[in-house]
């Protein structure tokens, strides 16, 4: 990324920055405007009104109460949340209910002047203590989220402490034995969590990922009139068949999550009549054994083999080799010894391939619990 593109990144970042706070405070005066001509709806002329608009402000004593108690409860959570970021949370979500109960009870507080009649200093003072209250919390309101906004949100990342665990830690992500994040990874992560983890970010200032310019696989055949065939496989045996998308030429993926434990060797075997439309098979976890790589050799659309957490030694691994579309194989927490992987080692299309947790996991990377590819 040359530096012109990178000043560029970083000059519309601050300016989305920009534009987001003003928002917050064209939405705070809207709201106080509102906030003011309230008694413009219910005018207090001192004469009683409907019978139910009366009924209804009879409520105003029961939520009159309510922002009080959550005005108290909010300094603890922003205090508690300088340690735990979930309080944090809670007490923006407090925040908006104090603002939403004290509008509230504003109208219901109206609806009982109206109704009823009442008019005086007592009612009038009532009233504006109500609003100015209402406004002062959609000040703190405004002013809250403009400085959130304006904080980097690292310390706080969820996300980027679980990655950051160590391995045995019973909270690390990725969980269940897979691959671990390699510190390239971990590293886009924090920077896209310091540029405000915004789900529509195309890209992070500072960091440049190359384009992939592989090539379209190739399509598998139609499956369709098989369809009957593999509803029935699916009742019988329990995995499933599942269309990459609604193009049949996108070819099958083989699931086995709900029958990890009972799929094995003689029941993939089963599946190998599907094998032309079969392009990913899941079998992580599952009982499947070096004869049932055997069996997978004949799947010539497969481009993408989980067989982590098996019995997998390696014995048969060189029969894969005759899969010229296998782009990525995982065979992390398995016995695969680094003579078994040699025989993969001349597999130009193989771009990945997991070892993590295995005989045959390179020193340097079990060190630093990072991804091992090809």
């Amino acid at each position: 990324m040359s530096v012109a593109a990178k000043v560029v990144d970083a000059a519309g970042d601050v300016l989305r920055r920009a534009r987001a706070i003003p928002r917050v405070w064209i939405g705070a005066i809207c709201g106080g405007i509102f906030i003011v001509l309230l008694p413009l709806l219910f005018p207090l002329d001192g004469k009683p009104h409907a019978d139910w608009l009366q009924f209804l402000g009879r409520f105003h004593p029961l939520l009159v109460h309510l922002p009080i108690g959550l005005i108290v409860l909010l300094p603890l959570l922003e205090f508690a949340g300088t340690r735990r970021q979930s309080l944090r949370e809670a007490a923006g979500f407090v925040l908006q209910v104090a603002l939403t109960t004290c509008i509230l009870s504003i109208i219901f507080g109206l609806l009982l002047a109206y109704g009823s009649g009442e008019v005086g200093t007592t009612v009038t003072r009532h009233m504006r203590g109500g609003i100015l209250l209402a406004i002062e919390l959609l000040l703190c309101l405004a002013v809250r989220s403009s400085w959130l906004a304006a904080q980097p949100r690292l310390d706080g990342s969820l996300l980027l402490k679980k990655v950051t665990l160590p391995p045995n830690d019973p909270h690390f992500m990725p969980a269940e034995g897979r691959t671990p994040l390699t510190p390239e990874e971990i590293a886009r992560i924090r920077a896209w969590v310091l540029q405000g983890a915004s789900p529509d970010a195309t890209s992070v200032p500072g960091i440049f990922i190359a384009e992939d310019h592989e090539e379209a696989p190739p399509p598998v055949g139609d499956y369709s009139a098989f369809m009957g065939e593999i509803r029935q496989m699916q009742q019988s045996q329990g995995a499933k068949l599942v269309p990459v998308s609604a193009n049949p030429s996108d070819g099958l993926i083989l699931r086995t999550t709900d029958v990890s434990g009972s799929f094995d060797d003689a029941r993939l075997a089963k599946f190998q009549r599907f094998a032309p439309f079969i392009v990913e098979a899941e079998l992580g976890r599952t009982a499947v054994t070096d004869a049932g790589v055997e069996t997978l050799s004949q799947y010539k659309s497969l481009r993408a083999l989980h067989l982590e957490g098996t019995a997998v030694t390696g014995r048969t691994l060189a029969k894969l080799s005759s899969l010229s579309q296998l782009t990525y194989l995982n065979l992390s927490a398995t016995r695969v010894t680094s003579d078994a992987v040699a025989a993969l080692k001349g597999k130009p299309n193989l771009r990945h391939l997991y070892l993590f947790n295995t005989p045959a996991e390179p020193a340097s990377a079990a060190k630093s619990d990072a991804r091992s590819t090809q």
